[in-house]
């Protein structure tokens, strides 16, 4: 069995490219949160999961969530996509993450001041897997 839980975990621009600490508005996934879950879960390969993701001795379930971190730029383009927590997550799993989130389509970009601005989005993708 697999199930899929994406949440926002935090969101805040990158200061780091000298642009506002804070947006007026947020940059976000065409179609809006309903979409970019729908987007996730016909998009993630599940047997990364049952593969790698093993179920130890009395457990009935076992998961890994990854914590992805990736820019959205001026015009929505998705890059620097990582995975900020790459010791509790085998490395298939982080790799998944990361390509369907590279992957994915444009988003609609942050807004400050009028202007679009660059959005550093954070993102928890979790797999699980439980005995049948």
């Amino acid at each position: 069995m697999f199930q899929l839980h994406a949440q926002n975990l935090q969101q805040k621009t990158d200061t780091s490219i000298a642009e506002p600490t804070s947006v007026q508005v947020e940059a976000r996934f065409p179609g809006g949160t309903k979409a970019w879950a729908k987007y996730l879960e016909n998009n993630l390969n599940t047997s990364v999961a049952t593969k790698y993701i093993k179920l130890k001795k009395g457990e009935q379930v076992a998961s890994e969530t990854a914590i992805v971190s990736f820019l959205v730029d001026k015009e929505g383009n998705i890059s620097e996509v990582t995975i900020l927590n790459p010791a509790e997550v085998h490395p298939k799993i982080a790799a998944e993450a990361i390509r369907v989130i590279k992957e994915g389509p444009k988003w609609t970009p942050a807004i400050q001041d009028g202007k679009n601005v660059y959005y550093r989005q954070k993102q928890n993708i979790t797999f699980q897997v439980s005995r049948d």
